[in-house]
């Protein structure tokens, strides 16, 4: 009979340490995104934090971890302003608004992944996390921003109207033409249907051209049609279809307005003043460019459908996030008839449940629906 291990009675911060380093094995294994892998970092970080890194990991108790979740909970929303590289988050300057039940139940989700493997490495005697009382509810997705638009106001948007002009609502002395971009993001987002963090991710070399049929000609040509690699939740990779409109857009922007590619850098935190981190090489792989020549960020392109939705005529004019135009392209290729199983393919779900949420009711179908009414209409 094998002997149980011993106790291994670590600090918070070597535990977290520890565990940190098998997530980035993960990473590098093609089994975790390096997106979860961050949120990790960042949720955990602010775990030793709020926990101590010195206390004795066992000594943890389900109340105690209650209380470490209540205060994460309270604290101010400083999303966007926190450290890229997995820090904690530093709020605005004067905000008042806490942490919403959708960052506070992720914080405690990473925090029970967390003390899962502790308790297999017998970093802790038994799970804390069983003894825990407070259990924060999933938030309700009613934010009409993060549902499906009505088909004029995706047209409006997809016709470049509103895309940035050159100098707009960037840092002083941008001259560089984001228009072609911002069509092209609108376009892939709303074709395709693709994660904002999926259409950040996409680098120049994930389009290719492959056969797909045999073709018509004498000579025994073969049909071929242009692929978009994503890259997916948990590293998942699929393929999907761009359409002829979509590749020239690419094609032109590639060739006319994407900016030259610049190393990213940050302030030096003694001096104070900017220093090279990263290479330009990730640059040179993407295909989306800031007017800075880095490759876009999800923030980025938030601000940037924001800003283009706030240009819009009055009558069309609503909130509007990326996820909404995702919901937006599964929406409308359902009304026209495309198999919800295809829509599943597209989008990367794994069962067709999940699918069915992103299928929202819009306003026009709502009165199609009633003009057609058989006991009303005529």
């Amino acid at each position: 009979m094998v002997a149980a291990r011993e106790l291994d009675r670590v600090t918070v911060r070597v535990a977290v340490d520890r565990y940190l380093d098998g997530v980035a094995r993960a990473v590098a294994g093609h089994s975790l995104a390096a997106t979860t892998a961050a949120n990790y970092r960042r949720d955990l970080a602010e775990f030793v934090e709020l926990a101590g890194p010195e206390t004795v990991l066992d000594d943890i108790t389900g109340a105690q971890l209650d209380d470490i979740v209540l205060a994460y909970g309270a604290r101010p929303d400083g999303r966007f302003r926190g450290n890229r590289d997995g820090g904690s988050a530093v709020p605005a300057p004067g905000s008042t608004k806490t942490r919403g039940a959708g960052a506070t139940r992720r914080f405690q989700s990473s925090v029970s992944r967390f003390f899962e493997r502790a308790t297999r490495e017998r970093w802790v005697e038994a799970n804390p996390v069983l003894d825990a009382e407070v259990r924060v509810k999933r938030p309700r997705t009613s934010d009409p921003a993060r549902k499906a638009v009505p088909t004029p106001v995706a047209k409006a948007l997809l016709d470049g109207t509103t895309a940035t002009p050159p100098g707009a609502a960037t840092k002083p002395g941008a001259d560089r033409d984001l228009g072609p971009r911002d069509e092209l993001i609108f376009r892939l987002l709303l074709e395709t249907g693709i994660r904002v963090s999926e259409l950040c991710g996409i680098d120049q070399a994930d389009i290719e051209e492959r056969i797909v049929g045999e073709g018509s000609g004498a000579d025994g040509d073969y049909a071929t049609q242009t692929w978009l690699r994503v890259l997916g939740k948990g590293s998942k990779e699929r393929w999907v279809p761009l359409s002829p409109g979509t590749v020239a857009m690419v094609d032109a922007y590639v060739a006319g307005s994407r900016p030259t590619p610049q190393p990213r850098t940050v302030k030096d935190p003694e001096t104070g003043e900017r220093v090279v981190t990263v290479g330009v090489e990730d640059a040179e792989r993407a295909l989306l460019l800031t007017w800075r020549g880095l490759r876009i960020r999800p923030r980025d392109v938030q601000l940037m459908v924001k800003r283009s939705c706030d240009a819009l005529p009055p009558r069309l004019r609503r909130r509007v996030t990326p996820h909404g135009l995702r919901h937006t392209a599964a929406t409308v290729l359902v009304h026209h008839g495309v198999p919800v199983n295809v829509i599943k393919d597209l989008l990367g779900h794994a069962s067709i449940a999940t699918t069915d949420v992103y299928l929202d009711t819009v306003a026009e179908e709502l009165v199609a629906a009633v003009n057609r009414h058989p006991l009303t209409s005529g």
